[in-house]
């Protein structure tokens, strides 16, 4: 778990660290997200792909679907965008809307994020859990139960935490992310220790 200045800056963070391993690799890195996402990261991964707005990608959500994604997207959007050896993907996803409201199925999440995993294996999910511990526990732990309980779509994930927004606290700034995969976690930590000249990282939370 890297601990961060906020749920904003733990983005800028992320959107940096892929941008420049795609650099790094000769990549375009390729940001899809659904447009109920939080805007804040359309701007984000801009910046950090140096305002290449033909490689961030916002894909429509339908009121049948609680605006949320949906797997058939998935698919249909790798049908168009087939995975090459010149691209990278990552797909950040918002389970509860902002500003929206809604929250998404536990099924749709899962068989969403089951979608992307079966179509672009290298891809990574950014799943921004911020408003979800907002809501009553119980129904927290069912939306993401079957993402934890598969496996191979954690090692895919890198989740987000804002303590801020979940205590109440937004004045103090303090967000962490973790992810179970160190080559999805490692990264950006590193990117966090270079620039913030710490160690914020704990396995204790």
């Amino acid at each position: 778990c890297c601990v961060a200045n906020g749920g904003m800056e733990a983005l800028h963070y992320i959107a940096d660290t892929l941008a420049c391993q795609a650099a790094k690799a000769g990549k375009k890195w390729i940001s899809v997200q659904p447009d109920n996402s939080f805007g804040t990261w359309f701007s984000i991964a801009e910046k950090a792909m140096r305002y290449d707005k033909e490689t961030n990608i916002t894909l429509p959500t339908q009121q049948e679907n609680l605006l949320h994604l949906a797997p058939e997207q998935v698919d249909r959007f790798y049908d168009q965008h087939p995975i090459s050896k010149t691209t990278m993907h990552s797909w950040y996803i918002t389970p509860v809307g902002n500003p929206s409201g809604t929250a998404i199925k536990p099924d749709q999440l899962a068989n969403v994020c089951e979608a992307i995993v079966e179509n672009d294996p290298s891809a990574v999910i950014i799943l921004d859990c911020v408003y979800i511990r907002t809501m009553d526990p119980e129904r927290a732990r069912e939306i993401l139960a079957g993402v934890i309980g598969n496996p191979e779509v954690r090692q895919k994930v890198i989740f987000i935490e804002s303590f801020s927004k979940t205590h109440g606290i937004c004045g103090e700034r303090l967000a962490a992310f973790f992810s179970e995969n160190p080559k999805s976690f490692d990264p950006p930590m590193n990117v966090v220790m270079t620039d913030t000249a710490g160690m914020p990282r704990f396995t204790d939370m």
